[in-house]
């Protein structure tokens, strides 16, 4: 089963590493880990698996003057940028259920999920 996490509001490449897919408050940065699988549900109903690549950590982002209290940060992820529009849905769903749902993005996994990360897929 997966988890909605939050709605994209800003994809940008960083070239060499993946595509930023920004969203999230500061709050939430423990919910994301290398390696988790997400599912990007886009607006015209369509879903896309990826495996995250990094995760903007909000502390290392040094905004010029005082940070904005609604300061939205994102996961990296190995995606074509045309692949994720804005206002699509970032849902976690851990190790087993992208790998084989949809492995025609990303290759199925054989490690178990990782303990204490709630329900997993």
């Amino acid at each position: 089963m997966s988890h909605y996490q939050y709605t994209v509001q800003q994809v940008f490449t960083i070239y060499g590493r993946g595509i930023a897919l920004v969203g999230f408050v500061a709050e939430y940065y423990k919910s994301f880990h290398f390696g988790d699988r997400i599912e990007v549900k886009r607006p015209d109903g369509s879903v896309v698996c990826a495996e995250i690549k990094g995760v903007e950590y909000p502390p290392s982002v040094k905004p010029l003057g005082k940070r904005p209290e609604n300061t939205r940060y994102g996961v990296i992820v190995d995606l074509p940028i045309e692949e994720v529009p804005m206002g699509s849905e970032v849902w976690l769903c851990g190790i087993a259920r992208c790998g084989v749902l949809c492995n025609q993005r990303v290759a199925p996994l054989t490690l178990p999920s990782p303990e204490g990360r709630g329900d997993s897929c």
